[in-house]
């Protein structure tokens, strides 16, 4: 079959020749343009909070870890209430984050299934109230240990349910650019923890300056308070349409647009739903976004039209196997890149690199990280896809090989100037940024990803927890 066939692939398609059902399903529809309303970015604006605080947890240790495991700062340590961990207790606190990010991932997979994506995003909200509160007030290593790991569950739910949430309420063509969106302000959250970490919270204690990470943790628990708006924002109206809510999805377009006529938005998210329900060896979503009579694709089980389906099936499987591995495998190298080790210890890397001001070394490459992340949104639809990624890979690879060869040759007394490690976090940034986290997620948009294995979060797990393991610093040293 040609590309084209498939492109026109219908819902009459299951059908049986001279069916009544297929003639209504190949009615046509008027096509309007999705303009997307106030409500619409306002919703999308609260529901990118969430990834905000991942980039505020995942990088939480790096400006706060030398005062939080007791280093001394010209021969001075910081205060006795801000001295909670031992530099080896300090490892599990930043790397038991990840082990709550890969049980939040598939929790929240499973939430967003049966109770809908905008109140499982605002349930969120709740465990990272909780353990935001508990790191301001606690004393106890014990039981920052357990918030950690609990604000890595809130996390993980986010990262699994707000990219689905984003691309399902979105327009046709705001669909890139608020998709973007969730990276854009992973970055902010990284920089934003950087700044206030190392200029804005902290103390003066006998001449040096620490960082106090507990007034930085209220900024976190603030920050957590606008994800419960989020139960007041729209639901994704497909999540509504595959829960069999018709009028609820018409009330809800109806929100989310600005444009006069939502017919046309409304009869394909319809169409999609009900041929998400035809039997197993079927695909999910398939092109068409004709409205369909009731029944159309009722297939009743051992007839011929089963069969059909169940061909077809197979068929799209084996043609778009190697798609499949493509975007799945993307998903994985994504996340074995190594990033959270590169965040986490942002600030360590430039103070072991001798650096003069550590603290403004690492906040240049956060801000940095802003800068081109947001390069990379409107880049990715000049440059293309393929290179982009492959600037990445090669920009990540050269910047592991340089810090690599910086702490060798600091070992042995070789030439290691500090200027080498910082470019080579400016190297590792400019990839990460440009290449992995926009990559896969627009893979998955495009043919053949979307519509036919389409942006359910059960995709999100495959996605993220080889990075909540691979990423986590305190693996690295163990497997060292």
């Amino acid at each position: 079959e040609s590309p084209s066939a498939i492109s026109t692939f219908s819902p009459a398609d299951w059908c049986a020749p001279g069916d009544a059902n297929a003639a209504a399903s190949n009615a046509p529809v008027p096509e309007g343009p999705e303009t997307g309303s106030a409500l619409l970015f306002a919703a999308v604006g609260l529901c990118c909070v969430s990834p905000m605080l991942f980039g505020f947890c995942i990088s939480f240790t790096s400006p706060t870890q030398i005062t939080m495991e007791g280093d001394s700062v010209g021969g001075i340590l910081p205060p006795s209430r801000l001295r909670e961990f031992t530099p080896n207790l300090e490892k599990w606190y930043a790397s038991l984050f990840n082990i709550g990010a890969v049980v939040g991932a598939f929790s929240g997979m499973a939430m967003s299934e049966r109770f809908g994506r905008s109140k499982t995003i605002a349930f969120s909200a709740i465990p990272h109230l909780i353990a935001w509160a508990g790191t301001t007030f606690t004393r106890s290593w014990e039981v920052l240990i357990a918030l950690r790991i609990l604000s890595g569950w809130a996390v993980g739910i986010g990262s699994v349910v707000t990219p689905c949430y984003i691309a399902e309420v979105s327009t046709t063509r705001l669909r890139g650019a608020l998709g973007a969106a969730n990276q854009l302000s992973i970055t902010i959250g990284i920089f934003l923890v950087s700044v206030l970490g190392d200029y804005a919270f902290v103390v003066d204690y006998e001449g040096q300056t620490f960082s106090n990470w507990r007034q930085l943790s209220v900024f976190g628990l603030a920050l957590s308070f606008f994800l419960l708006f989020m139960f007041f924002m729209p639901e994704s109206p497909r999540w509504l349409a595959k829960t069999g809510q018709a009028e609820a999805v018409h009330g809800n377009l109806r929100r989310l647009r600005s444009s006069a006529s939502i017919d046309s938005e409304y009869n394909g998210i319809m169409s999609e739903s009900t041929r998400s329900s035809t039997p197993a060896g079927s695909f999910a979503g398939m092109p068409g976004g004709r409205p369909l009579a009731p029944g159309a694709l009722a297939v009743a089980p051992g007839s011929a039209n089963e069969e059909r389906a169940n061909e077809r099936g197979g068929s799209l499987l084996r043609k778009y196997r190697m798609s499949l591995i493509v975007g799945v495998g993307l998903c994985m190298f994504q996340q074995l890149t190594g990033a959270n080790a590169v965040m986490m210890y942002t600030t360590k890397i430039c103070k072991q690199a001798h650096m003069d001001n550590a603290e403004l070394a690492a906040m240049a490459a956060m801000g940095a990280q802003v800068i081109f992340t947001a390069a990379a949104c409107g880049l990715i639809e000049r440059a293309g896809r393929r290179p982009l990624l492959l600037f990445a890979c090669s920009s990540m690879g050269l910047s592991h090989a340089t810090l690599a060869y910086y702490y060798v040759a600091m070992g042995h007394g070789w030439w290691a100037p500090s200027w080498l490690a910082l470019a080579a976090l400016g190297i590792f940034i400019l990839g990460f940024s440009l290449g992995p986290p926009l990559r896969p997620r627009c893979f998955r948009r495009e043919p053949p990803f979307r519509p036919r294995w389409g942006l359910s979060p059960r995709w999100a797990p495959v996605e993220g927890h080889p990075h909540w393991l691979r990423g986590s610093p305190k693996w690295l040293e163990l497997k060292g």
